[in-house]
């Protein structure tokens, strides 16, 4: 079959060429108008019942996480010109496009009672910025006698204080979040500059706004560095123009295909398919080098170009293929799941992958069918003094201490299968903002100071429409802001209680002593003046927290990122506890949010990449069964493989990195990988006991047939290892702490999978018989 794949593609070269290079100007034109994806990512299937339970609450309350907070350490907050500049800064901010609202202490509302229109009238505190110290001090006295924002924007122990923004919902997806966020910013810090405080920024916008405008940065900063290191690696390999400039141009073209993909299929670039340029370049490489490095081997050997490439092509084509292929489904696999953003990553990956392959195999050929051959100082890395001495070391090692190198291998097994017993799943919401960031230490002042950011939503059913209009579900209420309060290591809650008791102080003229729910007796005149304050504006104090039904109640409370380990076991003590509270039989309350949304995620996440790996390891072992056509060797194939993922998972477990998506995924995109080491060494191994003169089943066959394989085979694979290590590595430079994971780890295993195909597969291969001639295909 190969042979007449090497005299299509060499008889038809011109043809070829130009189909893909006009194929590649298509998908170039296609890549040109694909866009950047500025949503959070999605982590649950659409059927979901937690995904559906928060679509059903953004349509009933609107989105929760639209908040971007500004915050500082003012212990001269009410001084005259500080609190007037503050109050300038937020009616700046509020005239950005975008903003839809703004509260600080200095843009905070006071309710007052018009007994001539039975209503209450939302006032600002402050009319404008104060214009005398007295003023200023009266806005502080009226601001502390208000027990509704207390805790909620000044922290009077630390002195620290928070302005919100309430920004437009549209804008979240688009790149016009990115530059809002970094107006604001610039604004406010011009006001930390002018009084000489420090500035903090966080909330969940914020938040997405920074890993939009770093990913973007990075996947460039990225590409550009993989070629960069791959062309001097090929340099220092070749030392030639051509054996730099065209395996670039090749992975080049697979970039270029990818990008038209992701348009074509009608997706856009996510944080995780926006790796995949970066990643072609680093599995495409391999791909050539393979090719150039058969190729001189055959010119060497007889010095005919043609002939060299169609043997070339024939030797390493079919072993290419499925090397691809297998690399193709550690990615694909991906495609198999109910997440949207992992579903488009595997399908865009797979097809990249599968596409890659086809342009190396055609171009690499055809166009070393148009170059002189190669001339002597071009194929001297195939004599590499220091290459040839290593590999005939690692010969010699794997004859002569088999049995010790087994042993070891054994032993790091064992130690290995005692590491994985210390690995456990652990998320963060903000895991990906390295610790000694300033982003990561803002977030800190918000959590020590105002007890996060995270929102977190409890939706309470009464059964009936204005049932939130009952003075048993208000107590209820109240008791379950108490049990938040205690249990979320959050902030204080607000809801329809609050509203309801802020009345309450109004009604009897702002006494700070009756800020409580209206009893029995108040609570009909309260009522009538709550519902007649409705339709102006802000003055609607019940439409962010009470459907307009009267039927659902919200609580909203911020809390902080506790982990994917502590927050379920939260949600189950607040479940229980609020049931008692509001008996399931009346009443249905249901926690949800974002923290809600990204701990449920989480797990899901979790336990579908690791079906994914097993997955993976089914479909590949199924292909390798089918390649080889013999257990034994499918038994020989898993075992280098399996060596550098328990290696890699003890190291998570003995140094305390957490399973969680970001590491989980490395275990499928390692395994595609280093499996390609794998069946290129045993295709090769085939091979060389294919032409063997001696019996299959005979020792010294399997011998020199390993010999030959080590040597001849060896030098790809260290060529190879330093490409992929490299490629890998980069991804430790990332702002975002998955990335490194996934750079760190993947290398690990890069270099792992190196020393067990070629060191510990060979003594392996020495006790297993075939039995029989291979048959060649």
């Amino acid at each position: 079959m190969w042979r007449s794949v090497a005299n299509i593609i060499l008889s038809y070269r011109k043809s070829l060429l130009g189909l893909v290079l006009s194929l590649t100007l298509l998908m170039a034109w296609q890549g040109s108008g694909v866009k950047v994806s500025y949503d959070l990512p999605r982590l649950l299937p659409n059927d979901n019942p937690v995904f559906l339970e928060f679509l059903e609450f953004k349509k009933t309350f609107g989105e929760d996480a639209n908040v971007l907070i500004i915050g500082t350490v003012a212990p001269d907050l009410f001084e005259k010109n500080f609190l007037a500049d503050w109050y300038n800064l937020g009616k700046r901010l509020e005239e950005e496009r975008g903003v839809q609202g703004v509260i600080s202490v200095a843009h905070a509302y006071n309710l007052v009672k018009d007994t001539t229109e039975k209503k209450f009238q939302v006032k600002p505190l402050l009319d404008g910025p104060p214009s005398t110290q007295l003023a200023a001090d009266q806005m502080k006295e009226l601001y502390l006698s208000l027990p509704f924002y207390e805790g909620r924007l000044y922290n009077e122990d630390s002195k620290a204080t928070i302005m919100a923004l309430t920004l437009d919902k549209d804008l979240l997806g688009s790149f016009e979040k990115v530059e809002l966020a970094n107006r604001i910013k610039g604004i406010a810090n011009e006001f930390g500059s002018q009084h000489g405080v420090e500035m903090k920024y966080s909330g969940i916008a914020y938040l997405r706004a920074f890993r939009t405008e770093k990913t973007a940065r990075e996947l460039i900063g990225f590409l550009l560095l993989s070629v960069c290191i791959s062309a001097l690696i090929l340099w220092m390999i070749f030392r030639s123009a051509t054996g730099v400039l065209f395996p670039i141009f090749v992975v080049g073209c697979g970039v270029l295909w990818t990008q038209g993909l992701i348009y074509t299929l009608g997706y856009e670039v996510t944080i995780l398919s926006g790796l995949m340029p970066t990643l072609i370049v680093v599995i495409g490489i391999p791909n050539c080098i393979y090719l150039t490095n058969q190729y001189h081997i055959e010119m060497q050997r007889h010095g005919d170009k043609l002939k060299a490439l169609k043997l070339t092509i024939e030797k390493i084509g079919y072993v290419t293929f499925f090397a691809n292929l297998t690399t193709a489904i550690g990615f694909g696999v991906f495609s198999l799941m109910d997440i949207e953003i992992l579903k488009e990553f595997g399908i865009v990956a797979f097809l990249s992958i599968s596409s890659l392959f086809v342009i190396s195999l055609i171009m690499i050929p055809v166009i070393y069918s148009y170059l002189p051959p190669p001339q002597s100082k071009h194929t001297n890395h195939l004599n590499s003094p220091l290459f040839t001495r290593l590999l005939n070391w690692i010969e010699s090692w794997v004859f002569r201490g088999k049995r010790w190198i087994q042993l070891a291998t054994l032993a790091v097994v064992l130690i290995s299968l005692f590491g994985l017993t210390k690995l456990r799943g652990l998320g963060y919401i903000f895991d990906d903002i390295p610790h000694q960031s300033s982003l990561y230490q803002d977030l800190k002042f918000f959590e020590s100071n105002f007890n996060g950011v995270v929102p977190l939503e409890v939706v309470v059913d009464t059964g009936k429409e204005k049932g939130t209009n009952s003075s048993s579900t208000w107590k209820r209420l109240n008791k379950l802001h108490k049990v938040l309060t205690i249990d979320t290591l959050g902030g204080r809650p607000i809801s329809l209680v609050d509203g309801l008791k802020y009345a309450t102080q109004a009604y009897y003229n702002g006494k700070s002593n009756q800020y409580n729910l209206p009893g029995s007796m108040e609570k009909s005149f309260i009522y009538k003046y709550f519902n007649n304050s409705g339709g102006d504006g802000d003055a609607d104090m019940m439409q962010a927290y009470v459907d307009s039904t009267g039927r659902y109640a919200r609580v909203s409370v911020q809390i902080r990122d506790i982990g994917s380990e502590k927050l379920p076991a939260i949600l189950d003590s607040l479940q229980a506890k609020a049931d008692k509270i509001f008996p399931p039989e009346k009443y249905k309350v249901t926690f949800t949010g974002t923290a809600v949304m990204a701990s449920t995620g989480f797990s899901y996440l979790v336990k579908e990449l690791i079906w994914s790996v097993i997955f993976a390891f089914g479909i590949i072992g199924v292909i390798i069964a089918f390649l080889f056509r013999s257990p034994k060797m499918l038994i020989a194939a898993f075992i280098p493989n399996l060596i550098p993922l328990l290696l890699i998972a003890a190291f998570m477990g003995f140094g305390s990195i957490y399973l969680k998506p970001s590491t989980v995924l490395v275990f499928s995109v390692a395994f595609g990988i280093a499996i390609d080491f794998t069946i290129h060494f045993l295709a090769k191994y085939r091979q060389e006991l294919e032409h063997s003169k001696l019996p299959i089943g005979n020792r010294q066959a399997r011998l020199d047939a390993l010999g030959v394989t080590i040597r001849e085979k060896g030098l790809g694979m260290l060529y190879t290892t330093v490409i992929l290590f490299f490629g890998f590595v980069i991804f430790m430079f990332s702002s975002f702490e998955g990335t490194k994971y996934l750079g760190m780890l993947t290398s690990m295993t890069i270099i792992v999978a190196l020393f067990s195909n070629l060191v510990v597969l060979p003594t392996v291969l020495q006790d297993i018989s075939l039995g029989r001639r291979v048959k060649k295909d």
